[in-house]
């Protein structure tokens, strides 16, 4: 770890997360998690908000079955925000 967006993994080698509006699912909430960790520094503009991830589970027949196998939020359980919102860059930059 070290300050929320320091930008390293304790071994010297900086690390940034790209996001914009389309990061979603399992790539936001990767975002979220390197970032709170203070594990990375977020580059870009405020992801999509989803916040979950899903599950596909094959039926016999060719039929399907998608449900959410999680939702999560970011933070201390004393100052957590829900993704749906989805995740601010430290660094703003439109690209």
């Amino acid at each position: 770890g070290g300050a929320l967006g320091s930008g390293s993994f304790g071994c010297g080698v900086p690390v940034i997360v790209l996001v914009n509006q389309q990061t979603a699912s399992a790539a936001e909430i990767f975002a979220a998690a390197l970032a709170h960790a203070g594990n990375a520094l977020v580059l870009g503009t405020q992801t999509f908000g989803k916040g979950t991830s899903q599950a596909f589970v094959h039926l016999p027949g060719g039929h399907g079955l998608t449900f959410t196998v999680y939702s999560l939020a970011a933070g201390a359980a004393s100052a957590s925000h829900p993704l749906n919102d989805g995740v601010a860059p430290h660094v703003r930059w439109q690209w």
